[in-house]
């Protein structure tokens, strides 16, 4: 039988072209680089020995036949190997970890073993190809059985194309139809007798590896532009990698916050911005080596290290002391400062999502701390952040809905012996979210723009619900009602309350406003005119929380305070120390004697209510009285006690 060379020699070309451009342009080792690699190497093999075993075939008779025998196994090997390995190719382009114990993975192996088997054993029985006693080629009684395992494979191939065609782009899905249908072409005109010599399959094979390539990440999208390191995106990738299980090993991951790089554009210009930048990131690069660096954003950088503590703090101090020096560019001095987050993995964090919120939280933790701050951090941060991420996810879809219900704790007059206000608390409507106390999520809806919102919706069904069930006329004097100082900094602030009040037809001194953040009140600009239209319009204020520095007792002769209301933590602070006790005494007959009304806060036991009769509070509010209920509870109460 002869061959044809050429094309032969073609695909090595062509194969050594593309290996090349691989080896240059490749970035970030990747499981598709490694498989790719893996790939291309058996297609050269394959081509190498296709060349060399059309010449050893055509000259057996100067040939020994252990060596023709043993070029033919290593040809057939890396040429029967091409076809499962694309399909390994594809299986992990779609992103499915490989599990070499899966009992489908097993399966789907066994006819390439037995595709090896069959070369492995063919010198002996014949079962591939052999030589006659002439030196004459032949192919063995098994040799079609190769075409079968291969175009087996090329099913699968096409199975796991169209099953997740939703993960390739339409480039990849283009070559990989295309690569699949040649391999069927080419597999049919081998098998013709006429065509056997002509050796296109190695060819075909080195075209389909160049389309592969084409359908590789470009290796530009793991460069940061800017900064000429790795991008998010490369580290995103990467860490993928180190996390999952199978190749999980131990890394130390530095996190790196600059503080002042965003503002260099509008100080110096983008020109020399890019010129401070250049500097910082060779330096980082020096410090923890120049493929350990990835921009993460503008002024976030971070670096994957070897597992070793003594290497983690000579790192950690090599960037430090980068920034305690300023950077010049001409006759222009630039500082810039630094805090660094550190964790290791799989010790603080052992999955991708845990790694990013580690760096992220930390981060962000860091902000306001002094240049130059180190901080060890553990996966422990995450969990108040998650819930607070939880809350606020429930939080504005509770706006969008009004998902919230206001309840009433009655406040107990000690001179009446009754019930004489309440105030008004929000709850969640939601059964399943009413653990979930308003301590929690009212800062959050302060931070997030929400609370606005959220307290005119209070207001609302506090007038809603004084004007249906007229219980200010026949129990209570008022309800006190929370305000933030977010509220009350507000210019329509006064004009919406009026205006609310007067819709239900609610008088203004009905409602009395309970403020933590007394001191907003008085840092107001306008203050001095408020104090008068609060006056003109009957508005009242409480501070709530008293005896922990929110505003001491002088100071009240500035405030428009109705009512002052004891902080729980002072009243059990006194129960057990007889010193508070006596300052608390004279605190509340202080506060009475300017005329404001002194309410005690979280009365629970009988002892607590005892103490403070024996020191004259007036008012006591609490568990021990009544807990907080909805609005229909609250009125059964008071018709049950009238």
């Amino acid at each position: 039988m002869s061959y044809v060379y050429e094309y032969d020699i073609v695909a090595i070309v062509f194969t050594f072209i593309i290996i090349i451009t691989f080896l240059r342009n490749k970035t970030i080792e990747t499981s598709i680089t490694k498989i790719f690699t893996i790939l291309i190497t058996d297609v050269i093999i394959a081509d190498i020995f296709d060349l060399l075993t059309n010449y050893t075939i055509n000259n057996s008779d100067k040939i020994p036949i252990w060596l023709n025998a043993l070029l033919l196994m290593i040809f057939y090997i890396t040429y029967n190997s091409f076809v499962p390995l694309i399909c390994l190719f594809l299986l992990i382009q779609t992103g499915t970890p490989l599990k070499i114990k899966n009992k489908r993975f097993l399966i789907c192996s066994l006819p390439y073993f037995l595709a090896i088997f069959l070369i492995i054993v063919s010198p002996f029985l014949h079962t591939v190809s052999y030589f006659d006693s002439d030196y004459n080629y032949h192919y063995g009684i098994f040799f079609i059985g190769l075409y079968i395992i291969a175009g087996f494979y090329i099913l699968v191939s096409l199975y796991i194309t169209i099953k997740n065609r939703n993960n390739f782009s339409l480039k990849q899905k283009r070559i990989f139809y295309m690569f699949l249908c040649s391999c069927v072409g080419i597999a049919l005109v081998q098998l013709l007798p006429h065509f056997r010599g002509l050796s296109l399959a190695c060819l075909m094979f080195s075209i389909s590896v160049y389309f592969l390539y084409r359908s590789l990440k470009n290796p530009e999208d793991y460069i940061d532009s800017e900064a000429d390191i790795f991008n998010d995106y490369a580290l995103k990738t990467v860490m993928s990698q180190i996390v999952q299980k199978r190749y999980k090993t131990k890394k130390n991951i530095i996190a790196i916050q600059l503080m002042g790089i965003d503002y260099l554009n509008n100080t110096i210009g983008e020109e020399k911005r890019l010129v401070i930048l250049k500097q910082i990131v060779h330096l980082l690069q020096i410090a923890v080596g120049k493929n350990n660096l990835y921009r993460y954003s503008n002024s976030r950088f971070v670096a994957i290290i070897p597992y070793d503590q003594n290497l983690l703090e000579k790192t950690v101090e090599k960037i430090r002391c980068i920034f305690e020096d300023t950077f010049r560019i001409n006759e222009m001095v630039i500082s810039i400062s630094v805090r660094i987050s550190h964790f290791s993995i799989p010790e603080d964090a052992d999955d991708f999502e845990t790694v990013f919120e580690l760096i992220e939280n930390s981060l962000d933790n860091l902000l306001d701390s002094a240049p130059g701050t180190i901080m060890h951090v553990k996966k422990d941060i995450l969990e108040g952040k998650r819930r607070e991420k939880y809350i606020l996810k429930i939080l504005r879809e509770a706006c969008e809905t009004n998902d919230f219900e206001v309840y009433y704790q009655p406040i107990f007059s000690v001179k009446e012996n009754r019930f004489v206000a309440a105030e008004a608390l929000l709850r969640f409507k939601n059964p399943e979210l009413k653990l979930i106390s308003p301590k929690e999520f009212i800062p959050l809806a302060e931070k997030n723009g929400m609370i606005l919102q959220i307290e005119d919706f209070v207001l609302q069904s506090v007038c809603k619900f004084l004007r249906e069930s007229k219980i200010c006329d026949i129990y209570f004097r008022c309800i006190y009602l929370n305000i933030s100082a977010i509220q009350y900094m507000q210019e329509t602030f006064i004009s919406r309350f009026v205006n609310t009040l007067d819709s239900y037809g609610i008088d203004h001194d009905k409602i009395v406003f309970d403020v933590n953040e007394v001191s907003s009140l008085l840092l107001h600009k306008d203050f001095d005119k408020r104090k008068e239209v609060f006056k003109e319009e009957g508005m009242l204020f409480a501070v709530n929380e008293f005896g922990y520095g929110s505003i001491d007792i002088l100071s009240m002769i500035n405030y428009p305070i109705h009512c002052i209301k004891i902080d729980k933590e002072l009243i059990w602070s006194a129960e057990k120390d007889e010193d508070v006790r006596t300052i608390m005494n004279h605190m509340i007959t202080s506060i009475m004697s300017l005329g404001a009304r002194v309410i005690a806060e979280g009365i629970e036991t009988e002892a607590q209510l005892q103490m403070l009769k024996e020191i004259k509070c007036p008012y006591f509010q609490g568990f021990y009285f009544m807990k907080a209920v909805p609005a229909n509870q609250l009125l059964k109460e008071l018709e049950g006690k009238q």
